[in-house]
């Protein structure tokens, strides 16, 4: 047990000591709106996907192909990377660092509590869509799907929750 003390210590664990709020006294609380309109950076990142590549030799040419046949403008995008051309995911590199070997790099002055986007609303309790009728799935014969694993009362609901957090 001193041992979990002395590691949370050094992690530097941030907190006021409160218990959490329980969801009565979170329903409670009120509702604080963003302006709903996110930065000009964000709006251009959000615009564009990206991959990473290893590639043979020189930088890559990708082909864009228009797919033939499908729903709306889909397009497929090919790479050539070589025989040791690889798709990795970007800031993953497999190696183990030692908890003080971060904790070194990091800035104490900078501030790590948590904060909200100006332009995300902040609402305590997820808003819920109104109930609506579900098409039966169809099998490929044309015969109904009866889902089995659903319990009665079939009291299900889909969130609309894109708020902060």
């Amino acid at each position: 047990m001193p041992t979990e003390k002395r590691t949370m210590d050094r992690l530097r664990f941030a907190g006021n000591g409160e218990r959490p709020l329980t969801p009565y006294e979170l329903a409670q609380m009120r509702p604080s709106l963003g302006t709903g309109e996110r930065p000009p950076a964000m709006v251009e990142l959000a615009n564009h996907q990206r991959i990473h590549v290893f590639a043979d030799g020189s930088p890559p040419e990708p082909e864009v192909h228009r797919m033939d046949g499908a729903e709306g403008n889909l397009w497929r995008v090919e790479v050539p990377v070589g025989p040791e051309g690889d798709v990795p995911l970007p800031g993953k590199t497999a190696t183990r660092i030692h908890p003080e070997e971060l904790l070194s790099d990091i800035d104490p002055d900078v501030d790590l509590r948590a904060c909200r986007p100006e332009w995300l609303d902040l609402l305590y309790v997820p808003r819920f869509l109104p109930s609506r009728e579900v098409e039966p799935i169809r099998r490929l014969r044309g015969g109904l799907v009866q889902p089995e694993a659903v319990f009665d009362p079939d009291n299900r609901t889909e969130l609309a929750e894109t708020s902060f957090p």
